[in-house]
């Protein structure tokens, strides 16, 4: 028999923003698994509520939020939290008194870790922590109309596109990320099983004061620029990979490893394909800027006539999709969905131990690495791939590369990796016996008004400000103690609103020609 892993020479990858399992594919099987089958999703619902703690507005005197339907493609709005702090309230439903009303970068140790942590966190910390980081990012107390969305999860109809292709091919009901904590080090540990110990992104996403963004920023530069990645192997072997962005050739993945080539733009990977030149392996990142980003990360500014994050990252996958799909290479393609990290949004099942990359040695905030983060989407499509496959095995970003490494022969990266299980036995267990019809997808419509909504003045969220100072760290790489690159450090940290972001952007373009002009 064929092995599944020899069924595909082409790994895409498209890992969108900040969304659990549950909020966008809990609702996936809501009248039970196919036959045979196990589903860990919100069947069971009624389980699953969270306290409302009694610092909360609450005049109704309710106990507990339970899970419910998201009612529109913003939420939710505002932003949760989503750093190592917040997490562990999240898990553990344990909050500091020290820590009421601070930002992530503000909280006093343990950081919300019990002092006794249980080896199965209880999944009841959700709305306790989404009131505390509300009140201190806004400083108002919320209501229970707003608090109650931490607990809204998205149902089939609504994400039309995702949920279609998870029940077509293959949906992972246990992919964890790899740190309980933000965007950069997940993404860090998807290419190099490992984020060198840190556990925030290098910019407090309060944008707080230049030293001790200097201080981050110079941390993340010794102890992730250092490690060895994915990439680096693949050059080292031959293997074709390119890394495409729609970020007005801003790539984050380069700014968290520090590459040195230039990033793609999303139009060269639709031509690649046209055209033949498709790499070994892409990887895509969504638009994280401009004034339509599509990452499906909650939104910083809630619009009526705007279309929601959420369902403009369901027109990106149906893109991407059928652009694979309509070309000589479907048959031969691994395409990958993802999600880098939960974003603060619910979900109802706890993360398991997991092996440190390196030693064990505690880092940024004393966090060890022996446990993994909260479960994201994840679907695989290909051609051989059997209709309602269902993946109960456990998984973390590190399987990726544990994948990669049983596909091309490359070596472990970390510990972690060394450990992490490939997908290979699960997917052959589920393995058509020929390749197979793709089917078509159709993503709800973007509403006539949203052209017409204004979102320049809308303020920047704190991904899109650290992708900011990522691409200064990029054109500094070389200077990073130089007085010009500690200006335009300054410069990215006041930056509020989408059209000044762009405007900064620019604005940087034209020193990098100024450097090669002269």
């Amino acid at each position: 028999m064929s092995r599944w892993i020899d069924s595909f020479n082409h790994v895409v990858v498209l890992m969108l923003e900040n969304r659990s399992f549950d909020n966008l594919l809990g609702n996936l099987y809501q009248n039970g698994a196919p036959q045979g089958q196990h589903f860990e999703g919100l069947q069971n619902a009624q389980n699953y509520a969270n306290p409302i703690p009694a610092r909360a507005k609450n005049p109704d005197h309710k106990t507990h939020v339970p899970v419910g339907k998201a009612k529109d493609y913003h939420q939710p709005f505002p932003d949760p939290g989503e750093e190592y702090p917040h997490i562990n309230t999240q898990l553990y439903d344990v909050l500091d008194p020290s820590n009421i009303g601070k930002t992530a970068w503000n909280m006093n140790p343990p950081f919300n870790v019990p002092s006794n942590p249980p080896p199965t966190a209880n999944m009841k910390g959700f709305v306790n922590d989404y009131v505390n980081n509300l009140l201190a990012t806004t400083g108002a107390n919320p209501d229970y109309d707003c608090y109650s969305q931490i607990m809204a999860c998205f149902e089939p109809a609504q994400l039309p596109v995702l949920t279609k292709l998870a029940q077509s091919f293959a949906v992972f009901d246990h992919w964890h990320c790899s740190v309980p904590s933000q965007t950069w080090c997940n993404r860090a540990f998807w290419h190099a099983a490992t984020s060198g110990g840190q556990v925030f992104n290098p910019i407090g996403d309060d944008g707080e004061g230049d030293g001790r963004t200097l201080e981050e920023i110079k941390n993340w530069v010794e102890q992730v620029w250092s490690q060895p990645t994915v990439f680096h192997q693949m050059k080292e072997r031959g293997i074709s990979h390119r890394v495409y962005t729609d970020n007005y050739d801003i790539s984050l993945t380069y700014a968290i490893h520090g590459l040195a080539d230039l990033p793609h733009g999303i139009s060269r990977f639709h031509r690649d394909l046209k055209h033949g030149h498709l790499p070994q392996y892409s990887f895509i990142e969504p638009r994280f800027l401009g004034k339509d980003h599509n990452d499906q990360h909650p939104s910083s500014e809630k619009s009526e006539g705007q279309a929601g994050t959420v369902l403009l990252g369901e027109h990106l996958i149906a893109d991407i999709y059928n652009a694979i799909k309509n070309s000589s290479y479907r048959d031969d393609v691994l395409f990958i969905i993802t999600h880098d990290e939960h974003g603060g949004c619910f979900d109802h099942v706890a993360p398991t131990s997991a092996f440190p990359p390196g030693d064990g040695t505690p880092g940024q905030d004393g966090f060890t690495f022996n446990r993994l983060g909260i479960r994201v989407p994840m679907v695989m499509i290909s051609s051989r791939i059997l209709e309602n496959s269902i993946i109960n095995q456990p998984c973390d970003h590190t399987s990726f590369l544990a994948t990669l490494t049983e596909k091309w022969g490359l070596p472990a990266l970390t510990n972690r990796s060394a450990n992490a299980h490939s997908v290979g036995d699960a997917m052959q267990k589920r393995m058509s016996p020929s390749n197979r019809a793709w089917p078509e997808v159709h993503p709800i419509p973007i509403p006539a008004s949203h052209k017409d909504v204004d979102m320049g003045g809308y303020p920047l969220h704190g991904l899109q400000r650290s992708l900011l100072t990522g691409a200064v760290m990029l054109q500094f790489k070389d200077e990073l103690d130089s007085a010009e690159f500690k200006a335009w450090i300054g410069r990215a940290l006041n930056v509020r609103t989408v059209d000044d972001a762009l405007t900064f952007i620019e604005d940087l373009k034209c020193l990098s020609q100024e450097l090669v002009d002269a």
